[in-house]
């Protein structure tokens, strides 16, 4: 009887003696050898896989630059390389605009995993105007509401007449603006 030991290492699987092994382990692989002995031959395998996991932050408001992805990488072989479609090659990304990112991590065997990232934003905060005009130029009977939406709610109001509601009721004719801003302060 004849033994023998191999031991290997591998990115994310490993095939021996038409077998394809996936996590690692030791195996065995016993046959008859060209003399009509046994022979027992065993596999050390040790595999080296990555995992990628993420926490994301989304933008604050719609078309702006402060989305991020902190990414923890565990398994493999220390250090880890990085390098984003976007040309960073940083670990985490910081300041992004919203979208999908890829991720690609090299380990120091060279094993190789990608990761996919999105980044989202809120739609845009935008409001619309259901005006009733003054009876007369001289009345105080106009008004003014608007239907506000995208951004993050809950939502503050302050109009050009120094109101902070969200509708101006009992006005006169004449100009008025609103600056609404959302929970991000986004306005």
């Amino acid at each position: 009887q004849t033994t023998s030991t191999t031991i290997e290492s591998s990115c994310n699987s490993y095939d021996w003696n038409g077998n394809t092994y996936n996590s690692s382990g030791t195996y065995t692989f016993t046959t008859t050898n060209s003399n009509g002995c046994d022979s027992i031959a065993t596999l050390e395998l040790t595999l080296s896989l990555l995992n990628v996991t993420d926490v994301t932050t989304n933008t604050s408001c719609f078309g702006a630059i402060d989305g991020s992805a902190e990414i923890t990488v565990t398994g493999g072989i220390q250090p880890y390389s990085y390098l984003w479609d976007s040309g960073q090659t940083s670990q985490d990304l910081i300041n992004v605009e919203a979208g999908n990112y890829v991720l690609t991590v090299t380990d120091s065997n060279l094993c190789i995993t990608t990761h996919n990232i999105s980044i989202d934003e809120p739609q845009d905060l935008e409001a619309d105007p259901f005006i009733t005009n003054a009876s007369c130029e001289v009345s105080d009977d106009a008004s003014i509401d608007i239907d506000p939406y995208g951004g993050t709610t809950p939502y503050t109001f302050l109009w050009s007449n120094g109101q902070i509601t969200e509708d101006l009721q009992n006005i006169k004719i004449g100009e008025y603006t609103v600056i609404i801003t959302d929970f991000n302060g986004c306005e």
